[in-house]
């Protein structure tokens, strides 16, 4: 929670209200989050939410097994405020870490948007080896909140792993999050007051 709290302090320019809020995962889908994997916190002064895939990883070479150079994960989450508030997206910034081989290449595709809502495309970064560190990738179309009809959002994201021109004896890898919660991914909420 120490990491959650530094982020929302970071994130914060409104204060918002100190109303409760509650962020349920509705389904969870995909070959990059394994039940339990995935862990969806709120921050402590209701700026943002954290989502953190800690088994989300894609991997090509010597050591990677059929299947595992894509991974994918579609969550479908239920955000709610009391005291006649709806909740939207101001910001997303989604994390992970590599470690990619000369000659491989990897690929991240994030996208979130509210049901009944246009999904705008995806975010593709690639990152050609050799790479070995953090990474992150910023969305900052805001994604507003709606006093007509409550809607989920929807998290989609994509991991994807070429070993390409890499030595064959090596084994590159993608990820999401960490075991730790050091590289969470992170929603900065947007707050509306509904008549």
């Amino acid at each position: 929670m120490h990491v959650l709290a530094t982020i929302a302090i970071v994130l914060a320019t409104v204060v918002p209200p100190g109303e409760k809020v509650t962020i349920d995962v509705v389904t969870v889908n995909g070959t990059g989050c394994p039940r339990g994997s995935a862990v969806v916190a709120v921050s402590p002064d209701n700026t943002a939410f954290t989502l953190n895939l800690e088994e989300m990883v894609a991997a090509a070479g010597k050591l990677a097994r059929p299947g595992d150079a894509r991974r994918s994960c579609t969550f479908n989450l239920r955000m709610r405020a009391t005291g006649g508030y709806e909740l939207g997206i101001e910001r997303a910034v989604y994390r992970g870490w590599g470690q990619i081989e000369r000659g491989a290449v990897g690929t991240a595709r994030p996208q979130h948007y509210f049901q009944g809502s246009p999904g705008l495309p995806g975010m593709p970064r690639r990152f050609p080896g050799p790479f070995s560190d953090d990474w992150e990738i910023t969305d900052d179309t805001p994604r507003e909140p709606s006093c007509d009809t409550p809607r989920n959002l929807v998290v989609t994201i994509e991991l994807g792993m070429s070993a390409g021109t890499s030595d064959p004896k090596t084994t590159s890898y993608l990820g999401m999050g960490s075991s730790d919660g050091s590289l969470p991914t992170v929603y900065r909420l947007l707050w509306k007051r509904c008549p």
